[in-house]
C-alpha cells in the first residue's frame, strides 16, 4: 500500500483565539498515520485581527486568503 495523502481546509476568520490550537489539533491527528503525506490549507475569510499571522507561524501550513468573500466563501 502507497503512502496516505490528506488534505485539510481550515476556513477561518477572526479566529486569533483558536487557530493555532485548531491546526496543531489537526497535525496530532495526522501523525498518527503513520507516513502519511499532509496538505494542510487555512482559507482565511478577511480575518481583521491577528488569525493569518497565528496560522502562518504553524509549520507546514499554507494560507490562501479569500478577499471580499467572508468565512461562508471561504467554507
Amino acid at each position: 500500500m502507497g503512502r496516505v495523502s490528506l488534505a485539510v481546509i481550515v476556513p477561518a476568520r477572526n479566529a486569533e483565539a483558536t487557530i493555532q490550537r485548531a491546526l496543531q489539533s489537526v497535525l496530532t491527528a495526522v501523525a498518527e498515520v503513520a507516513g502519511a503525506m499532509l496538505d494542510l490549507v487555512v482559507v482565511d475569510g478577511q480575518s481583521t485581527d491577528r488569525s493569518r499571522e497565528r496560522a502562518q507561524a504553524v509549520p507546514g501550513v499554507r494560507i490562501l486568503q479569500q478577499d471580499s468573500l467572508g468565512l461562508a466563501e471561504a467554507r
